[in-house]
Formats: structure tokens, C-alpha cells, sequence
């Protein structure tokens, strides 16, 4: 691979040499005698390569910066309700690594009362001192 590395680039190398593990994968496949299975032909032309899982995604974004559940499901296209479903697990897995998801608590934008106590990582539906709802959302980041 050296040779086409200089010629074409790191990335185009890897991503030929992708191409050929799958073309060989797929060879493989159709000269076995196994009965035919789509699921595996996907799998084995897949296999090297690992994606990040949907929560992986999440605590790299909180890694580098501030975000809220908003903002989270905007740059991953899931719904926010299942951001903060994974919120809540992300903050077990991070406890038993010793890190920590810190929630910058939602704030009253009519009067300024902050919900410090508050351990939800949902919004909260109005301001139990002036009763509005023009609440600004939870923020998070991993510390």
C-alpha cells in the first residue's frame, strides 16, 4: 500500500483498500457454500470498521463544548426526547470511568430564578416563582 499512498493520498489509500476488503469479503461469499444470507454479506463487508454508537457520538460533542438537548438533537437528527434518554445513561457510564456529566441548570428568563436543586435533564414546564414559562434549557458538558 506504501506505493498508492504516495501517488494517491492517505485517505483515497484507505478507502481503496476498504474497496478491496470488500470485494474480497463479497468473493468470499459467493464462492462458499453456504446458503445465501444478506445480513451476513453486510456484516462481513463491514466488520473493520467500527462506528461510533449514537451515546459515543454525544459524549465527544460534550467533550469539547457546552450544549443543551436542543442543540444535541439539531446536530445528531435524532429527537430531543431521546438525547436526554441517553443523557441519563451517559451520566452512569461516565460515573464509573470517573468523569462527570455536569448540568448547567435551567434559568427563569423573566426573573432570573435558576433551578439549582434540579437533577432532571429534561426542561422544566414553568418558574414556580413567577409562573412563566419562558425558561432557558438545561445545559450540558462532560467534565
Amino acid at each position: 500500500m506504501f506505493g498508492v499512498t504516495r501517488f494517491l493520498g492517505e485517505d483515497i489509500a484507505k478507502k481503496v483498500e476498504c474497496g478491496i476488503k470488500a470485494v474480497s469479503c463479497l468473493f468470499q461469499y459467493l464462492t462458499s457454500k453456504a446458503t445465501p444470507n444478506p445480513q451476513n454479506l453486510f456484516h462481513s463487508f463491514f466488520r473493520h470498521k467500527k462506528m461510533p454508537t449514537l451515546r459515543q457520538h454525544i459524549i465527544d460533542l460534550l467533550s469539547n463544548q457546552e450544549m443543551d438537548a436542543r442543540q444535541l438533537s439539531g446536530q445528531l437528527g435524532v429527537q430531543e426526547k431521546e438525547v436526554v434518554e441517553h443523557l441519563a445513561h451517559i451520566s452512569r457510564s461516565l460515573a464509573a470511568k470517573g468523569r462527570k456529566l455536569v448540568i448547567q441548570p435551567s434559568e427563569c428568563l423573566q426573573c432570573g430564578y435558576v433551578f439549582k436543586d434540579r437533577k432532571r435533564f429534561t426542561r422544566p414546564g414553568r418558574c414556580p416563582q413567577c409562573k412563566k414559562s419562558h425558561l432557558k434549557n438545561p445545559a450540558f458538558y462532560i467534565r
